[in-house]
């Protein structure tokens, strides 16, 4: 009996690993640390969301299921999503906020934004 209860326990938490697995396994690919000049439209973008729990995870997240190529963190609780980006790559030293949902991943800061893009959507 403990070992069919073993066994069972080890089957469903490689099916929950497998699950895990898919959902963190997002297409997006970090792109680079993004300039954003509110003031000439630099980036063309779309607000999608601000919480206080942002990750790169939720942002990349949620511009999938609208459909975009593009998704960016900036000033650690911004989400941003566009279907082409038009910026001025700098160094990645430039975002450094951390996202306030996950302190080990940096979002961005101010009107710099952690980019990521979905390759399997056409450019």
């Amino acid at each position: 009996m403990k070992t069919k209860r073993i066994i069972g326990l080890l089957a469903g938490l490689l099916v929950a690993a497998a699950v895990f697995d898919a959902n963190a396994a997002l297409p997006f690919n970090y792109a680079g640390c993004v300039v954003t000049d509110r003031s000439n439209s630099q980036v063309p973008r779309h607000w999608v969301a601000s919480s206080n729990d942002m990750t790169i995870e939720t942002c990349t997240s949620l511009a999938a299921s609208k459909g975009y190529r593009y998704a960016g963190v900036e000033d650690s609780t911004q989400c941003f999503a566009s279907t082409e980006i038009v910026g001025t790559t700098i160094d990645d030293k430039y975002c450094d906020y951390p996202c306030a949902g996950n302190n080990s991943e940096m979002c961005g800061s101010l009107f710099i934004t952690s980019l990521y893009q979905d390759p399997s959507l056409p450019q």
